[in-house]
């Protein structure tokens, strides 16, 4: 239901097309977790998105936006976790910090170095740029082939054009 908005936006799907509903479902959050990528800020966007949620119930674009905003956040907690990034930071770099403000010792949770290193974004950017073109491609691939299942029943010669385009 929240991610109808966008289909409608576009255009309505007749009743024998395939609604693209449900593929915005799962690309739109996988997209904004691997482009936020951050423990923290993924947190913040779920605070900041139950209130939204909140503050505009009646209006059925804010509601919606929202809900996507709440659901793409859940991602993007897991994509920090893979990342290791807390606010820009590494897990270990963020417990120095609450260590330095005395909020604990390290040292007395038998931490004497990181827990785990992750996939730094800025240390393996070519690894990170393979994996978003990947991933685009697989979400441009699959817009094109339920193009052309929907074209399939209009017009053949278009719908062979659209998965012509993958090659492409």
């Amino acid at each position: 239901k929240p991610y109808q908005f966008l289909t409608e936006s576009y255009a309505f799907p007749n009743s024998s097309e395939l609604d693209p509903s449900l593929v915005y479902f799962f690309t739109i959050p996988l997209l904004y977790g691997m482009i936020v990528g951050d423990v923290i800020y993924g947190l913040i966007s779920i605070a900041l998105a139950l209130f939204f949620i909140k503050k505009f119930k009646g209006s059925a674009i804010m509601s919606s936006i929202s809900r996507l905003w709440l659901f793409s956040a859940i991602p993007a907690i897991l994509f920090g976790l893979v990342f290791d990034e807390f606010a820009g930071m590494t897990h270990y770099h963020l417990l120095e910090k609450l260590e330095a403000w005395g909020l604990f010792h390290l040292e007395s949770l038998g931490m004497t170095g990181p827990l785990y290193l992750g996939i730094s974004r800025l240390h393996n950017l070519t690894t990170v740029f393979q994996i978003t073109l990947i991933v685009g491609m697989i979400h441009l691939a699959l817009g094109l082939v339920m193009g052309a299942i929907n074209e399939w029943h209009h017009s053949k010669k278009h719908a062979i054009g659209k998965l012509a385009w993958i090659g492409v």
